[in-house]
């Protein structure tokens, strides 16, 4: 498990904990607990989460999802997903380290329109990276 004590912790919903960079409070790094099966109700929840976390500092934010902790991913939870509000989350990058974590982000990329570009990528410095390159000016 991979240790994310260097970042500060702003909250938990019922299948993940949500992490920033005091550097960088507008990009999440949303951590899936061990064994995620994630399914509707959870996802609205995190969808919830993050759009109230982006009203609360009032500016669109960011998420890093490490995707290496879902075990599966229910249909409708991946509709819940594309309930995220553009004006709110700007984009989000997809952290895939194992061939169960890529196959599920392929297929949800495969499957969903995300409403905020969504990428794949091999570490969470990357993502992050990216991610600074996609906020709105």
């Amino acid at each position: 498990m991979r240790d994310f004590s260097q970042y500060k912790e702003i909250g938990k919903t019922t299948n993940m904990v949500v992490y920033i960079a005091e550097s960088d409070p507008d990009i999440m790094i949303v951590v899936p607990r061990a064994g995620t099966m994630d399914n509707a109700k959870d996802a609205r929840e995190n969808v919830a989460f993050f759009h109230e976390y982006a009203r609360s500092l009032g500016k669109q934010i960011g998420s890093v999802v490490i995707m290496t902790n879902i075990l599966s991913q229910e249909a409708e939870a991946r509709r819940a997903y594309q309930e995220i509000d553009p004006k709110l989350v700007f984009a989000a990058g997809l952290v895939v380290e194992n061939a169960l974590s890529r196959a599920l982000g392929s297929f949800f990329l495969g499957l969903t329109r995300p409403n905020a570009p969504t990428k794949l990528f091999d570490s969470v410095e990357k993502a992050f990276e990216w991610l600074k390159t996609m906020r709105p000016k």
